[in-house]
């Protein structure tokens, strides 16, 4: 999927490239000052989840008393951005080497989702049927999920917004200047994001432990607890990339950036007792970026 999207954001990027070199070529390159501009991208979001369930707390009374179960997932979606920036543009030379400074704040859209496989307890099971003569009973796609096991849950994962620096060196190759006009601009770009994420989880599954006189505390679907856990976390998001632009006027650039962020993974605690379960979503982006800046 990821390999798709990038080949996807490597047409879209080429066709864009195109489209600039057929605009009119103006006397911007030399000039620096503050800028203010616009911002609108396009990402592929790719997120994973691992997840741990730990039955070796104190009190843990569950079917899988001292084992821990791991589980992971992940997905993709489509997210947007559409954000504000204001910056410095320092010349170097009189050659077209630049060097810009900027901040930016951007609020995004869209998000990845999945769901998890679930682990469960073999051994716990095998003895039930042992004992009871047939198998645990099964209620639809999710299975029988016990107290203890790792549940087979439902998640989304998304960006909210965010605000960062980023700094660009750029020049004036002799080759991009041949393919999009005069005073085409080449830069690389790094940068650093505060991001607001959010993550939701949907549970299904039995919370009560089996006991000697109800070993199967939740006999039908009926039975299970449902609910969903809702977590909000900042994360320090890092972004390379390289991108083109082109004058349009004597004080405005238009630029297209193709780029790498990496969000990062954060542990977030869902449940303490009796059993411990945690997840820890990460993320990770590429994606393909349009900005029309005003030089003052």
């Amino acid at each position: 999927m990821k390999k798709q999207s990038t080949n996807r954001i490597r047409r879209i990027l080429l066709g864009a490239i195109a489209a600039l070199g057929g605009l009119p070529t103006s006397g911007f390159a030399q000039d620096g000052g503050f800028y203010l501009g616009l911002a609108a991208a396009a990402e592929q979001f790719d997120a994973t989840i691992r997840k741990v369930v730990d039955n070796r707390q104190p009190g843990n009374q569950t079917p899988s008393q001292g084992q821990v179960f791991r589980d992971r997932d992940s997905g993709d979606g489509t997210t947007t951005g559409l954000g504000a920036v204001a910056g410095y543009r320092l010349p170097l030379n009189g050659n077209g080497l630049h060097l810009s400074a900027e901040f930016n704040v951007t609020w995004h859209g869209g998000k990845a989702k999945g769901q998890l496989a679930g682990v469960r307890n073999l051994q716990a099971r095998a003895a039930y049927e042992s004992e009871q003569g047939q198998p645990v009973p099964e209620f639809g796609d999710r299975g029988w999920a016990q107290a203890g096991e790792s549940w087979p849950d439902a998640w989304r994962f998304k960006q909210d917004w965010s605000y960062g620096a980023t700094l660009r060196l750029g020049g004036q190759p002799g080759f991009l200047s041949a393919l999009l006009g005069p005073n085409a601009e080449l830069h690389a770009l790094a940068g650093i994001q505060r991001t607001e994420t959010k993550y939701v989880n949907r549970y299904l599954g039995c919370l009560a432990p089996p006991t000697p006189s109800l070993p199967t505390p939740c006999p039908t679907a009926a039975d299970f607890t449902s609910g969903s856990s809702r977590f909000s976390k900042a994360r320090t998001a890092w972004t390379l990339g390289l991108g083109v632009g082109k004058p349009i006027g004597q004080r405005a650039l238009l630029q297209i950036e193709a780029y790498y962020a990496d969000y990062g993974r954060k542990t977030l605690t869902e449940f303490t007792t009796p059993t411990l379960v945690t997840q820890a979503p990460g993320a990770d982006a590429i994606g393909l970026r349009v900005r029309l800046l005003r030089l003052f």
